[in-house]
């Protein structure tokens, strides 16, 4: 399945990680001439892009809040209203995207002739999922981007006013991404900055802590990496955010 076959001058992605979700998606950015904003939690280190805005972890409504405001012309009155009164300075701050960033996007946005944003599957099952459907259904209707996701889930809702952005849940601590594969599922993969902040050495044995579930893994330290967000593999599909909060702690040799 092809994704963008060349029709786009501005790709921008949501919370896609294109080496993990996508590798065919990955492989025709790498030979597309469209200019990429990369939008995540997760630095994906096999992409190259023209602006990386790396946001916090379970913020995505209040990025395409703000994304909605700085790209939508020509809005209906109530709508022009919401958006008057949203603080984007606020949700700024609490999704660690500067407003600097956003009028970078705004100015490739208005130089593109055609554009697309790509949703990552997980971002349709956040908890408020139902308000950032709103948010893609004001996108897709009031600017030139096409709007896809790369889940068969459908995102749409009808076109209305959005609630009130919540205030961003917390993801202190540790925080793994979960991902379907078949490959290194007895592993926990982090960067050098990971390995600071869980207090675990390369090939330790370790026991992973989500909610009120525990598996065991070996922690492996990956030079190319960034972040404090480590990779989690996983055997089945999770419909689910795929962010967690977990705690990380040594495993105790028998």
């Amino acid at each position: 399945m092809k994704f963008l076959d060349n029709k786009y001058d501005l790709v921008i992605l949501l919370g896609v990680i294109p080496s993990i979700d996508e590798p065919v998606l990955l492989q025709e950015l790498q030979e597309s001439s469209a200019k990429v904003v990369h939008m995540t939690p997760f630095e994906d280190a096999a992409l190259k892009c023209e602006l990386l805005c790396r946001y916090e972890a379970g913020s995505e409504e209040g990025v395409v809040a703000i994304l909605s405001k700085t790209l939508c012309m020509n809005l209906p009155l109530e709508f022009e209203d919401y958006f008057e009164s949203l603080d984007e300075g606020y949700l700024s701050a609490e999704t660690n995207i500067g407003e600097d960033e956003f009028e970078e996007i705004l100015e490739m946005y208005e130089e593109a002739k055609s554009a697309v944003l790509i949703i990552a599957e997980d971002v349709l099952y956040h908890d408020r999922s139902k308000n950032i459907n709103k948010f893609l259904k004001i996108l897709k209707e009031f600017t030139k981007l096409e709007v896809i996701s790369l889940s068969s889930h459908d995102f749409e809702s009808s076109l209305s006013v959005p609630q009130e952005v919540e205030d961003l849940k917390s993801f202190d601590g540790t925080v793994v991404l979960q991902y379907k594969s078949k490959d290194n599922l007895e592993k926990l993969i982090g960067s050098k900055q990971f390995s600071v902040a869980a207090k675990s050495q390369n090939n330790q044995k370790v026991n992973v802590y989500i909610e009120d579930k525990v598996e065991e893994r070996i922690f492996e330290v990956d030079e190319k990496l960034k972040g404090t967000i480590a990779l989690m593999p996983v055997k089945d599909e999770n419909l689910s955010y795929r962010y967690k909060v977990a705690k990380i702690t040594k495993r105790e040799v028998q």
